[in-house]
């Protein structure tokens, strides 16, 4: 009876993934359709001396929009390796890609759903945003902190005075951070 209702095929070992992101990937290069094989053969051939065992192929940080604009020359990839110690090595020593000793930082994950508290954005979390703050309140370009009402004075609170504004979707029914 259950054979039909679970498409069950194989269990593989839960892993523990140990991820860098490695930054300035020519684009040209690698975003065809054997790309990300052919990385990982340059990655195994010119890095060797770091023994970086990669669990899977790269795949593009960097989104897809982006890859295919001509402007762009460079992107960013995500390795994941098999133990922290190559992580490490990755890490400090970077990953020469094309040529060049590629810039690697470590990837923290978060879900897609997490919210960063600075720029209010979703993927990623506010110790690791790079971006401006916004403003959860008005999308202005400041922190909710600092938000204000210019009639009553309030900080850090939404007023009659201002209209709500959610910079993620420019909506003016809700902020930035409702559900």
């Amino acid at each position: 009876v259950w054979r039909e209702l679970i498409t069950f095929r194989e269990a593989k070992e839960d892993i523990l993934y140990h991820q860098v992101i490695v930054h300035g990937i020519p684009i040209a290069d690698y975003n065809t359709e054997n790309g990300m094989e052919d990385l990982t053969e340059e990655i195994y051939t010119y890095n060797s001396h770091l023994k970086l065992g990669l669990i899977e192929p790269p795949r593009w940080l960097t989104a897809k929009t982006k890859r295919d604009n001509p402007a762009a020359y460079h992107g960013s990839v995500i390795i994941t390796l098999k133990t922290q110690e190559q992580q490490q090595r990755a890490l400090r020593e970077r990953v020469c890609v094309a040529g060049t000793a590629a810039k690697t930082e470590k990837l923290h994950p978060c879900s897609p759903t997490s919210q960063c508290q600075k720029c209010l954005g979703c993927g990623h979390l506010e110790q690791f945003c790079k971006k401006s703050y916004r403003c959860k309140i008005c999308a202005g370009d400041h922190a909710t902190a600092q938000h204000h009402c210019p009639e009553r004075g309030f900080k850090s609170k939404p007023c009659t005075h201002l209209p709500l504004k959610c910079c993620n979707c420019n909506e003016t029914d809700h902020q930035a951070d409702s559900k």
